[in-house]
């Protein structure tokens, strides 16, 4: 049992890329604008008991990144461009269930649970809370939910395209302990789109997930309909340090505490401008919004609530991945953004049948609770 209480849900095969030695880490604390260098790297992004006590996820996760760990462990560029298909085929998957196994991820999930809650409690007749502040609804387990989330999205993934995004020289990359950030370029400047919420759902146009997976490399994915990244035939992009530090800046708006980095790609860390950033940036919660109630000729009222996903913006675009639709959209009325597939939705609907038919019994009462 003592083997596995402390249950990482950012692998140490991933933070050791940003060590010097192999055992300690150079860390920003946003809260505080803070430096800690030589931080313990087993101590990091991880919580005893994270996936549960019977280590069965955590088994299933440590057999995953041994093989995840093998295929990054030469990030050369000739040797990425050269990954054979079921390589990169496991690296996307890794990729979403790492975005959605962290504490960063559980988070976001209760921090659903409780706007939608408060905002059906609110309106029920004999619902009520005195003051929302004064409680938190949540579930005990998110994580859980959260991870079954990503196997049961899994199809969305199939029409993605891969890159390593490289840099050469500082600054490089950093990461933090909610390393994969998705983006939408497309939307977010798109005129018809731009104030559009909720605009990183994995069925949506415009898609973008990037992963540091060093100082020197991070992995982007994202819909080859609408950006273009380079060379069709090079699975490499040499980015600016300019694109560097745009993708830095979605790491501290993701991150929930930490930032990690290489001191010496990246020398001129100010972590004082970090927290400032973070600080004035929104927060990272759910919104609700409730429709108008609607009387029906049987007695019943009904009434649409509707949770929003938060979006992770900066502000800017990426030079290395121009958007190439500029379909301006003008008949399009409906208020979430088009999705990339119909067949996607309909095979992930047949894959969500699929994968709760392999749960026990008792995981169903669970899923069900």
């Amino acid at each position: 049992m003592a083997e596995k209480k402390n249950q990482h849900f950012v692998p140490k095969f991933l933070l050791r890329k940003f060590s010097d030695d192999g055992k300690s880490l150079a860390l920003v604390l946003l809260s505080a604008g803070k430096i800690v260098r030589g931080a313990s790297l087993t101590n990091q992004c991880a919580k005893d008991y994270f996936y549960g006590r019977d280590s069965a996820v955590e088994d299933a996760f440590a057999a995953w990144e041994g093989e995840i760990a093998a295929t990054v462990r030469n990030l050369d560029p000739h040797v990425l461009q050269n990954l054979p298909f079921d390589k990169l085929y496991q690296l996307r998957q890794y990729a979403h269930y790492q975005h959605r196994r962290t504490e960063g991820a559980a988070e976001m999930i209760n921090s659903m649970v409780d706007n939608l809650g408060k905002a059906i409690l609110k309106e029920s007749p004999n619902g009520s809370l005195p003051n929302p502040h004064d409680v938190r609804l949540g579930l005990k387990e998110p994580q859980h939910l959260s991870l079954y989330n990503a196997a049961t999205s899994t199809p969305f993934l199939l029409d993605l395209a891969m890159k390593f995004l490289v840099r050469s020289e500082p600054p490089g990359f950093v990461t933090s302990d909610d390393p994969v950030v998705l983006s939408n370029q497309w939307a977010e400047h798109h005129p018809k789109f731009t104030n559009y919420r909720g605009v990183t759902g994995l069925a949506l146009k415009g898609l973008q997930m990037f992963l540091p997976l060093s100082p020197q490399v991070t992995l982007a994915v994202f819909d080859q309909q609408t950006y273009r990244c380079g060379n069709s035939a090079s699975l490499v992009r040499h980015v600016s340090a300019d694109d560097a530090n745009r993708l830095n800046k979605l790491q501290v708006l993701h991150a929930m505490k930490c930032i990690y980095y290489n001191p010496i790609w990246s020398p001129n860390m100010d972590p004082a401008a970090l927290r400032d950033f973070k600080a004035a940036a929104p927060k990272r919660e759910w919104a609700t919004e409730v429709g108008p109630k609607e009387h029906k000729a049987n007695g019943t009222i009904r009434q649409l609530v509707v949770s929003i996903a938060p979006d992770v913006r900066i502000g800017g675009t990426f030079d290395f991945m121009p958007t190439t639709d500029a379909d301006p959209y003008d008949g399009y009325d409906r208020a979430v953004l088009p999705v990339r597939s119909q067949v996607a939705l309909k095979l992930a609907d047949e894959y969500q049948k699929y994968v709760d038919a392999k749960l026990s019994p008792g995981q169903r009462r669970k899923r069900r609770r």
